[in-house]
């Protein structure tokens, strides 16, 4: 999803782990206080500036923005967590792999991913149902069989990486 130039190819969604950079969330051991962190090598911030983090001794909305998008980040990777560990106790989850030719003729093979079993989710209990409709995983389930389907779209970028973007 990256071109030759190290930018991402037009239209490509970023995933919010990297959107987030150069912050991140520091989890205490207690799993009580999380600590908003910055990688200080990162060059994207400055002492002085548009990019500062503190004005007048108080943060500025490039501190407050990266705290809001820390705290959703890591509320919905709290949820997704839960998620996958319904989807594992239930037995959801089932070992899966592509064998996968380029436009050129070679040949891939893609081992050690999971997807969702179809039939077993159509036999999920009503309760767990309504309690994944309650807590909105079910268009995360949805989501992930349409996905299932854009094996050739990256079938067709992979063909062309090292050509010209």
């Amino acid at each position: 999803m990256i071109d030759a130039n190290g930018d991402w190819r037009p239209g490509t969604y970023i995933p919010a782990y990297i959107r987030r950079y150069p912050f991140i969330f520091h989890e205490s051991a207690d799993k009580q206080q999380y600590t908003l962190c910055i990688d200080e090598t990162s060059g994207a911030l400055e002492d002085t500036g548009d990019r500062r983090l503190f004005a007048d001794g108080k943060p500025t909305e490039i501190v407050q923005g990266a705290l809001q998008f820390c705290a959703a980040f890591q509320r919905d990777y709290n949820n997704t967590h839960d998620f996958v560990e319904q989807l594992s106790e239930r037995g959801l989850l089932i070992p899966n792999q592509a064998e996968i030719t380029l436009n050129s003729g070679e040949k891939l093979s893609v081992t050690g991913f999971h997807v969702i079993d179809r039939d077993r989710f159509a036999g999920l209990p009503d309760s767990a149902f309504l309690e994944w409709r309650r807590k909105g995983w079910l268009p995360w389930v949805f989501a992930h069989f349409i996905s299932n389907g854009n094996w050739s779209g990256l079938v067709d970028i992979a063909g062309t990486l090292g050509k010209a973007a």
